[in-house]
């Protein structure tokens, strides 16, 4: 209907991604904004991208606006979707899934090269630097798809930058809730689930620390607020039930294993070098 929302799963070349159709309102209810909402790393060469040193950030959600609904309800636009989700590469194909999603599907609900559709698209979003984000390299692109598309249709629906980031606190406090709920009823924990929920905890420590330090001020008209004391003090006692919860359960405590420096420059380099104390032992 006029106005409305759709989010529909798809894929390319078996990569989990997003479609998110935005229907205008009238007197523009024949035309919609297709968002492809991609986070994994391998699948992002179409999508925008900007040097954030040491980083490189993509924009996730590729924004295609002014579109015909006409184009999205025809048949051949979703059977040609369904053939690039059911694809893999190295099938002696003359395109690979990729170039037949971006190259050719986006093309053809946008009426126009998909370079052209992104041009018009970039010029018109207020979102810009919001939606960039550094792409992932693990196989949780189905996980980053959904989150990835919450923040876009909040914020393209009127929530500020700093209120999702209180909500993206929020939702990581339920989550680990919901997995202190289960550990009383967990007979053992293995050191892999204490891995987990230890990285969880850090998490949410430091997403509130984030919030809890920002700098009180206006963002698109909203006062921004840090995260006050209670807030903290409710976080810390939040983390810490989970930890006296696993103290109380058998199993073995997760191996301490430190990974490798990580050397982006010349001024880090000193960071590989192994400690005095390892290279005084090697000495007889």
């Amino acid at each position: 209907e006029p106005g409305g929302t759709t989010v529909l799963p798809c894929a390319v070349g078996g990569v989990p991604i997003l479609f998110v159709i935005l229907r205008g309102l009238a007197p523009e209810e024949e035309s919609c904004t297709l968002t492809v909402v991609n986070c994994d790393a391998s699948s992002l060469s179409y999508h925008h991208c900007a040097a954030v040193p040491p980083k490189i950030k993509f924009d996730t959600c590729l924004q295609l606006r002014g579109l015909q609904l006409r184009q999205l309800q025809d048949q051949a636009f979703w059977a040609m979707a369904w053939f690039t989700a059911s694809s893999v590469d190295g099938e002696n194909m003359k395109l690979t899934p990729l170039q037949m999603m971006y190259e050719v599907l986006l093309s053809f609900a946008a009426g126009e090269s998909l370079d052209q559709a992104m041009l018009q698209a970039k010029s018109t979003s207020a979102l810009g630097a919001d939606m960039m984000h550094t792409p992932r390299r693990s196989e949780t692109a189905h996980y980053g798809c959904a989150r990835h598309a919450l923040r876009y249709l909040l914020l393209t629906n009127g929530l500020t930058v700093h209120e999702y980031k209180f909500l993206s606190m929020l939702l990581r406090s339920q989550m680990l809730r919901m997995a202190q709920h289960d550990l009383r009823v967990c007979p053992k924990v293995s050191p892999a689930e204490r891995k987990i929920l230890g990285l969880a905890s850090r998490q949410l420590a430091h997403k509130a620390a984030k919030l809890a330090r920002c700098s009180i001020g206006m963002q698109a008209g909203v006062a921004c607020h840090a995260l006050s004391t209670e807030g903290m003090a409710a976080v810390r006692l939040q983390v810490e039930e989970v930890k006296m919860a696993l103290d109380g359960l058998p199993g073995d405590a997760p191996k301490a294993v430190a990974p490798p420096p990580l050397i982006l420059s010349a001024a880090d380099k000193h960071l590989g070098q192994q400690p005095l104390v390892q290279m005084l032992n090697g000495i007889q």
